[in-house]
């Protein structure tokens, strides 16, 4: 490799690598130092290589079509590459990688231009400098207070691997380019000494976790003794050796190691916790050589710093008037103003143009932040001045001694004051505070004055004048003044009268004020009522919230020629205020009083059947007198009825029924009780008129039917002994289950086993719609009786047994004797006795 000085008299071009540059010997001479070579000249410059001088001759290098499809290049190799186009058409490229990752980079002179999204465009040589920095991380993700990194203080050797994906490369902010500096995040200092002899070397690879075996071919780019800075602290390491440059899709290895004498003890480090991340070696000796080590988890936060990447503008062609803008990702182009001055005219070019003061992002045509705007002449005491203070909005006029007045024209041309316009005086406001509707001329002693002077125009004043009973509100028309005051001076009660003679409410009828009547019958008279079929209906009277809305309505309904007639209250059920709006629309019917056949109320019905109805959701029917008729029923919801006592049948009835019921209809009746705040079912009637109890029933005596005339296939108990031995009496206590269907809890029990009861006697037991068992003592009676007799016949027989075996024991000891006897007359001594 030869190091190669070009010198021209006009310009100062390249300092450039070459490698095997043939040159003629005629060309050439070696002089002194050593190994300096010149072409064009006998004394090469002592520190080139190669120092070529002429007047009117350059040097041609090598020409490529493409730069990138050369194999393998050297790192700085240069071309002059004839391919391409804009910022990656022909020009000096040179590598700035290394030969198995090639970084190609374009040079540029000093009318080049450089860009960086931070620092903008920069006109000059060579690439902005200005760096742009990646923070680590200052929180590790296994929660605690950290984990290892490369400084393992305890050892006094360590090597460290540790693979990075792109993906989290790029997630902390890297991106493709060179990196100058590397840092750690230290999350707990604990060492003592300085790391020796650290060297940090980076790599490219394609393996997403690390191996048990060191990488080799990095790329050193620092060395040097390291301290460990305190705690919360970012340690920097600054490259010194040489600059790695990321490729941008690779993922990275970062390769640590150090050599000291002292140990103390680790630092800790922000991670992440990652499988297979990290290997590591450490211990005494040289571990710098060890080619493997151990896999581990602890993977350190990084952070980077990289200078920022060049920048080329392409050409943009513009004409006249037209201004050259940077867009924010570096576009540079020529556009056309939003504004154009000519003269003392400032006029937007394009009318969507909005104008910001104190704002950079204007909402309207004119958009004022500043909370202020005023419009004056050249006396600042006369002005108009706009004001907001985010509670309170203003508009000042001074120097106005007529007033602010406001004017409308309705003209078809003409502009800016011109006659045409027909200007026509909407509001005048006074300085003294009176206000002037359609006039310029408010009448004194009123605050707020409606119409022009013309007598024709007249028609409203209305005063406010403290706490006085003076006039409020005044209505004049031909000579009658209607006017609007307090009751008492601070009161709120409010008078309406009128100044100039009577007041009347109806002009036929003194006293009496009539609503849609021109003849009320009564102080008040609401005239509006619906036909009997609620057609027709006017709306007649509404009854509304004290702030509007929410309305209840009272309505008549009449059929002309009937004594039908009723009188019917809504209710207003609507959640919005102006929801209920009508009989019916946003509210309910729910009272009707109605005059057929006696008065009769319904509540939530048009037609009661009897005097009291209350059909919704159910029927309720209630007689005059309890002791007077017994054919009137109470039908309650739920399909319950209620019957009284009837002379005929003397019982009361309580009935579960639904109307029309049909063969297939079954209805129970549960009676509730409330039990420690929960609802217990304590007794249910089933439609076969079985009845479930929930506990215990108490009563001095029951009672079963029995009666032999009820009763046929009657047939007695056989085998009742063996059945009943089959069973067993046993001793219990409720579990939770059992006291949910009536058991007490923790209370000794004696009884029988429904399952065991039912493999024998199965008509003993019953299975409620749920599928629980329960067994029917009562009819165990005449079972146990049965198993009785059967028992006392078998004792009978076995006395009967008994007296025999008696009888015939005696007989047989008779018969002993007699043979004794015998015997003794028959023995040889007798016979000689004889």
């Amino acid at each position: 490799m030869l190091s190669l000085l070009v010198r021209a008299p006009r310009r100062a071009v390249l300092l450039l690598a070459l490698a095997a540059l043939p040159l003629a010997p005629t060309a050439l001479a070696q002089t002194a130092p050593a190994g300096a070579v010149g072409i064009g000249t006998t004394a090469p410059d002592a520190s080139a290589a190669l120092d070529i001088v002429s007047s009117d001759k350059g040097l041609l290098l090598p020409r490529v079509p493409d730069a990138k499809a050369l194999p393998a290049p050297a790192a700085g190799l240069i071309v002059y590459q004839t391919g391409g186009s804009g910022a990656s058409g022909p020009g000096f490229w040179y590598n700035g990688g290394t030969a198995a990752a090639p970084q190609w980079r374009r040079l540029t002179d000093s009318s080049g231009l450089s860009y960086d999204a931070a620092s903008g465009l920069q006109v000059g040589p060579g690439p902005l400098q200005t760096s742009v920095s990646v923070l680590p991380g200052s929180t590790s993700s296994n929660g605690g207070g950290g984990g290892q990194g490369p400084f393992m203080g305890s050892s006094t050797s360590a090597r460290t691997e540790v693979v990075y994906p792109a993906a989290v490369l790029q997630g902390w902010g890297l991106r493709a380019g060179a990196i100058t500096s590397l840092s750690y995040y230290v999350s707990n200092k604990l060492s003592s000494d300085t790391y020796t002899n650290f060297t940090l070397a980076l790599g490219h690879t394609t393996a997403s976790s690390a191996t048990a075996t060191f990488s080799g071919g990095l790329t050193p780019v620092y060395t040097g003794n390291v301290t460990v800075p305190a705690t919360g602290q970012v340690l920097q390491l600054v490259f010194n050796t040489g600059t790695f440059v990321w490729d941008g899709t690779s993922n990275l290895v970062v390769q640590t190691c150090f050599q000291k004498t002292t140990t103390s003890a680790d630092d800790l480090f922000t991670i992440d916790i990652i499988t297979s991340s990290r290997v590591v070696t450490a211990g005494t000796g040289n571990r710098c050589a060890t080619t493997s080590g151990s896999l581990s988890g602890s993977r350190p936060k990084l952070g980077f710093t990289q200078p920022g990447a060049s920048y080329a503008l392409a050409p943009t062609a513009g004409v006249a008037g037209q201004v050259l803008t940077q867009q924010a990702n570096g576009t540079v182009t020529f556009q056309d103003p939003q504004w154009v001055q000519e003269g003392t005219s400032l006029y937007p070019n394009n009318l969507s143009s909005k104008v910001g003061i104190g704002t950079t992002a204007p909402a309207l045509g004119l958009d004022v932040a500043t909370g202020s705007l005023g419009l004056r002449t050249a006396a600042s005491w006369d002005h108009l001045y706009w004001e907001h203070d985010g509670a309170l909005a203003v508009m000042r006029a001074g120097g106005a001694e007529l007033g602010l007045s406001v004017q409308v024209g309705n003209g078809g041309a003409g502009s800016y004051g011109a006659s045409g316009q027909n200007y026509r005086e909407g509001l005048r406001l006074l300085a003294d505070g009176r206000v002037g509707l359609g006039t310029g001329s408010p009448a004194a002693g009123y605050r707020a004055t409606v119409g022009a002077a013309s007598p024709t125009d007249n028609g409203l004043y209305v005063g406010l004048t403290g706490s006085s009973t003076a006039t409020s509100l005044k209505l004049e028309h031909n000579g009658s003044n209607l006017v609007a005051r307090p009751a008492t001076a601070g009161g709120s009660a409010t008078v309406l009268e009128n100044t100039a003679g009577p007041l009347l409410l109806n002009a036929g009828t003194s006293n009496r004020v009539g609503v849609g009547s021109a003849a009320p019958a009564a102080r008040l008279e609401v005239q509006g009522g619906a036909n009997a079929d609620g057609s027709n209906d006017p709306v007649a009277l509404s009854l509304a919230w004290r702030n509007g809305g929410y309305r209840h309505f009272l309505r008549t309904r009449h059929a002309q020629g009937s004594t039908s007639n009723a009188l019917e209250v809504y209710l207003n059920n609507s959640l919005g205020a102006e929801g209920s709006s009508a009989p019916g629309t946003g509210n309910i019917l729910a009272l009707s009083l109605l005059s057929q056949n006696g008065a009769r109320l319904g509540v939530g019905t048009a037609a009661p059947r009897g005097p009291l109805d209350v059909p919704a959701p159910g029927d309720l029917y209630l007689i005059e007198d309890p002791n007077v008729g017994e054919s009137q029923s109470v039908y309650l919801p739920g399909h319950l009825f209620l019957a009284p006592y009837n002379s005929g049948t003397p019982a009361a009835y309580v009935q579960a029924r639904i109307p029309n019921p049909t063969s297939s209809t079954s209805l129970s009746l549960i009676m509730r009780t409330t039990f420690q705040g929960n609802l217990r079912d304590a007794l249910t009637l089933y439609p076969s008129g079985s009845a479930a109890f929930y506990g215990t029933v108490t009563a001095n005596g029951v009672s079963l039917t029995s009666d032999a005339r009820f009763k046929e296939q009657v047939r007695p108990l056989a085998h009742a002994l063996n059945d009943v031995l089959q069973l067993r009496g046993v001793r219990y206590q409720w579990n939770a289950l059992g006291v949910q269907h009536g058991g007490t809890a923790g209370k000794e029990q004696i009884g029988l086993l429904a399952q065991e009861v039912e493999k024998v006697f199965p008509e003993l037991v019953s299975t409620d719609p749920q599928g629980y068992k329960s067994v029917n003592y009562a009819q165990l009676t005449p079972v146990l009786l049965e198993a009785l007799r059967e028992q006392q016949r078998q004792l009978e027989v076995l006395r009967a047994g008994a007296a025999q075996a008696a009888a015939d024991h005696a007989s047989l000891l008779s018969l002993q004797e007699q043979v004794a006897r015998l015997q003794q007359l028959l023995s040889p001594t007798s016979q000689v006795q004889r």
